[in-house]
Order: C-alpha cells, then sequence, then structure tokens
C-alpha cells in the first residue's frame, strides 16, 4: 500500500491511517527514514528511490532538516544504521557486547 503510494504520487504524508490513508498533507523527514529502514528489506529498490529522492536532499550541513529538529536528527541516524553489525565492527569500537 505504501509502494503503491510512493509509486503513484512520488511523496508520503506524514501521518497515515491504519489503511493507508493520508492524514496529513506534509511529509516528514523521520518518516521517510523509519520507511528506509523497513523497505530495505523488503524492497530495496523503492528503498533506495526514497533515500536519493527524499533523504539526501534533507541532509544539509551535518544535520537532517535543521539543526533544531532533535528527533528527525534521532530517527534519521537510526533509519540509516546498517541493520546487521558484524562482531568485529563491535570489537573494533571496543564495546562490551558479547
Amino acid at each position: 500500500m505504501l509502494v503503491a503510494r510512493w509509486q503513484r504520487d512520488g511523496r508520503l504524508p506524514a501521518r497515515l491511517t491504519l489503511d493507508g490513508g493520508a492524514q496529513s498533507s506534509y511529509e516528514a523527514t523521520a518518516h521517510y527514514a523509519m520507511l528506509y529502514l523497513a523497505l530495505s528489506e523488503v524492497d530495496p529498490t523503492t528503498a533506495a528511490a526514497i533515500y536519493r529522492q527524499k533523504l539526501q536532499p534533507a541532509y544539509r550541513n551535518g544535520f537532517w532538516d535543521s539543526d533544531v529538529a532533535y528527533y528527525t536528527q534521532n530517527l534519521a541516524w537510526f533509519g540509516l544504521l546498517p541493520l546487521e553489525v558484524s562482531p568485529d565492527r563491535l570489537k573494533a569500537s571496543g564495546s562490551a557486547c558479547r
């Protein structure tokens, strides 16, 4: 449903109903970041398009949207973290995770 809306409109509303209806007319970078993470597993082509068209342009001067968008910063970075981290990478960072 979201992918079809994206393909049709080239955008997604920031707020959606449970059945996929729009509850807002505006878009949100944080929303795109979370969708990017989910779609990277089930529809990598759409995820790449969202990254290229919505996420990359929103990143300017080290910030997503603006330097006061605290929650957007967190959600964007969490959405762009790799889903899997190798044990070697954890070791290199000095993590106590086992």
